[in-house]
Formats: C-alpha cells, structure tokens, sequence
C-alpha cells in the first residue's frame, strides 16, 4: 500500500494583502480630505524645518478644502531677519541695571541688516563748556594758587612776620637773581624797623598787612578792625603806600580777621607751597619743600621775620637759580593777579596823594 506523502500547508497571503491595501487606502483617503499634507517648498528655496505646533494648529492650516479639488498648502510666512534696531533694543533690555563697563562702550553693537523703519532724530545734547582753572578757594576772595593766562610760567615768593633783622639778607639774594617778591609786615615788627621797610619799597617789592601782633585767636569785629586798620595806617605812615593784601596770621580764615577783611575790599592771600622754614630744617630740606611744591601760579610762603631766618637765606640762594633753569620768572602777587586777568578790589597798592 503506497504512503501519502505529506505536504505542508502554504501560508496565505490574503489577509496581509487586505491590511495593506487597506492602509494604502486610509493614506489615500487622508490625502484627499486634507488631513495630510504635504510639504511643498518653494521651487528654488532651501528645506525649511518643520513648524511648531503652535503653528501648525493656525486657522490657515486647518482650514477645509473646496469639494473634488486637492487643496494646497498655505506656504509658511518667511522668517524675518530682525533689524538693526530690534538687535540694539535686545542689547538694551539683556544689559545689566549698573553702567556697563568701558570696553561694552568701546565697542558698541552694529546691526549686519540696514534697517528697515525710520527712527526719530535724536535730540542733540547740549555741549557742557569746559571751564578754565578757577584761581579763586571756595572762599570768596581768598586766593592760593593763580593760574597765570598763557603758557609763562610765574611765581610767587611771599615772605611773612618782617620787617626783621634778617630782611636786609633776604633782599640781597633777590637783587642778585632779579626776583621780586611780596612782604606781609606785622605791625609791631613795622613799627620797630621802618627803615627796613622803607628798604623794601624803594626795591620795587609789594607789601601786605599781617595784621598789628599776628593774633591768631577769635576776635569780635572790633578786635579785628583794630588789628588790620592799625597796621594800614603805619604802613601808610611809614611809605606812603596803601595795600589792599591781607594775609592772617597761621592762614585761619574762620576767627574773624579774614571776614573783616574782605568786607574792606582786602584781598586775602594764603598759600599753595609751604617751605616748612619755621621749623628746625636745613636749608636742602626747605629747598626741596618749595622746588618739589612748585607750578605755574605757585604762591610760595617763606618767612623773613619772627625767629632766626638764616637758614631761609641760605635756601633763597638754591631756590632761585633753580626755578630760573626751569624757566620760571618771580614777581608780585599783584603782577601774579594781573596775569591771570582776575579782578581784585581796587589796585594791590598805590601811593598816596
């Protein structure tokens, strides 16, 4: 008896072929009604990526197709380059609340895109002027330094406490560079040696009240009116001349001398090189103080008077020729005031009639 041979059973294709074509209908179908679009780029363009969702879901991409006509695909607006102006507020809104630091401010932001909208003029800033050395302090009619007009380089020498036995050698070492100088008298001093002071005028040097004892201390208006009007009216006495310099005794402005002063048309005269020559230095040392202190305008204060000044004259004798091989020039502080073209209370001292 012959034996059947078993075959093994085919495997059949009709259920898979079904769910295919059943896909390939579904896409199809999708394709028609507008559910699935496709992307269309523009002839020429480059691939743009694919939208956000938020885009997506706009009204223009779901909008429903006219029966039996495949729509087409809004295209997507172009992406926009923000402008030169946009890119300056983002820099100006990211910057952080302090100023920004000075290389940000070297180099500023430049748009690579001109822009595209007009923008306001700027208002122009108002020029701020650039205002000259102010030769006057704070305190209205006091001078220290004056900035002399132009590029000539003056000072100032001023000498303090005299007239005094050592005035004759400090006038010695002035005639023999040609400098001339200012000298604030003390009465008491003035009234013991007016030949001395005579001496100075006749020299061609200025002269300046010192106030009658060199006090120092608070005083009442009197007090005050006595010390400096006592000094004027022996100054006059003894040369003829009137001043209206004042220098206080110890520069102190608050202790009522300086205030009488200056509501008697004074001009009061401090100081902006101090040599230091009261106190127990050598002569190298009270050079150095005024040669290291000196500028255009300088008023430098030396002593000729009160204590042993030998050692200022020995000093006067490396000061001068040193500021002279620095082209400076020396001269009064009234000829120090003209140059700087600054209007003081009548003349700094004139003759009488």
């Amino acid at each position: 008896m012959a034996r059947k041979r078993k075959t093994k059973p085919q495997p059949s294709y009709k259920p898979w072929l079904a769910l295919l074509l059943a896909a390939v209908l579904v896409v199809q179908v999708g394709y028609l009604s507008g559910a699935i679009q496709a992307p269309q780029p523009a002839p020429g363009a480059a691939t743009r990526p694919a939208q956000s969702p938020a885009v997506a879901a706009t009204p223009a991409a779901t909008a429903q197709p006219m029966s039996g006509v495949e729509p087409k695909p809004n295209p997507s607006p172009p992406l926009q380059k923000p402008s030169g102006r946009a890119l300056e507020e983002t820099v100006l809104i990211t910057q952080p609340s302090q100023d920004p630091p000075p290389e940000a401010l070297e180099q500023p932001v430049r748009p690579s895109a001109p822009i595209s909208r007009p923008t306001p003029n700027p208002q122009p800033q108002p020029l701020t002027e650039k205002k000259p050395p102010q030769p006057y302090s704070s305190h209205t009619g006091v001078v220290r330094r004056i900035v002399p007009v132009g590029e000539e380089k003056l000072v100032a020498l001023t000498f303090d406490d005299g007239p005094w036995p050592d005035t004759p050698a400090v006038l010695e070492v002035l005639r023999q560079y040609g400098a001339k100088a200012t000298f604030f008298w003390v009465g008491l001093h003035l009234q013991k040696r007016p030949e001395i002071a005579q001496q100075v005028v006749a020299e061609g040097h200025a002269i300046g009240n010192h106030t009658w004892s060199h006090r120092n201390t608070p005083m009442t208006p009197e007090e005050a009116g006595e010390e400096i009007e006592r000094t004027a009216a022996l100054i006059r006495h003894t040369t003829g001349l009137s001043t209206t310099l004042f220098r206080p005794p110890g520069g102190r402005l608050h202790n009522g001398l300086a205030d009488y002063a200056l509501q008697q048309g004074y001009t009061v005269v401090q100081w902006s090189v101090l040599s230091k020559d009261t106190e127990p230095l050598e002569a190298l040392s009270i050079a150095d103080n005024v040669l290291q202190g000196v500028q255009p305008g300088s008023i430098v204060l030396l002593h000729d008077g009160g204590g042993d000044r030998s050692k200022t004259v020995e000093a006067l004798h490396t000061i001068l020729p040193a500021l002279q091989a620095q082209g400076y020039r020396f001269v009064t502080v009234p000829e120090l005031l003209e140059s700087s073209r600054v209007a003081v209370p009548n003349a700094p001292s004139s003759r009488l009639p």
